[in-house]
């Protein structure tokens, strides 16, 4: 856990420090060298009485090939410790969430992510009942219609129905009325016949 403080507040692991300093001391042994060459040149020239700008390529790679090893030994040496200080805070990264979302589990508070998740998950189900909630109130509207409908039908039926019994009904009066005028009738006839009698019996 210290470590991981360490990770998170920007400072480095002891490996990383240790390959930090130890690329440092390859730098500074770089410049010694480089300035050890350069004075071993000098006395070199004032022993042999030779003039330094004589021998100026030779002395330039004399002092590079002296020098260039612990050099490049103290890049490398940095650049695995970068290396390695990406990788650990990487590393410490996942398991700073791994161990977040552990501690979540035994505390019940959820970390930000999880909510984040839980958040649309709800808001998902809330959109899936109302959608349902809508078809199920346009379902209702259908049946309602339909329901409206047959009663109108079923209205018009009755109307109909009504209709033949007033039609039947009128009709009936209508046939018990008709022997009436029939009766009516017969009595006129033998009037008429009777009349007759009366002009015959007169002639």
């Amino acid at each position: 856990m210290n470590e991981q403080k360490k990770t998170f507040s920007g400072k480095a692991s002891k490996l990383v420090i240790a390959l930090y300093i130890l690329a440092l001391v390859m730098m500074a042994i770089t410049l010694y060298m480089i300035i050890y060459n350069i004075n071993y040149l000098n006395s070199y020239a004032s022993t042999y009485g030779i003039s330094i700008s004589d021998m100026m390529g030779d002395a330039i790679q004399y002092v590079i090939t002296g020098s260039i090893g612990y050099f490049v030994y103290g890049v490398l040496i940095f650049c695995a410790g970068k290396i390695i200080s990406i990788l650990q805070r990487g590393g410490f990264d996942v398991k700073a969430e791994a161990d977040k979302a552990g501690i979540a589990q035994i505390t019940g508070e959820a970390p930000a992510q999880l909510t984040a998740s839980d958040d649309e998950n709800a808001e998902a189900e809330k959109n899936d009942e109302a959608e349902a909630a809508d078809e199920s109130g346009a379902k209702d509207e259908a049946a309602e219609d339909e329901e409206k409908t047959d009663a109108a039908d079923g209205d018009e039926k009755a109307a109909e129905t009504d209709d033949k019994e007033t039609a039947a009904e009128t009709n009936d009066e209508s046939a018990d009325e008709a022997p009436n005028d029939d009766e009516n009738d017969i009595p006129e006839s033998e009037d008429a016949v009777e009349e007759t009698e009366v002009v015959d019996e007169k002639k």
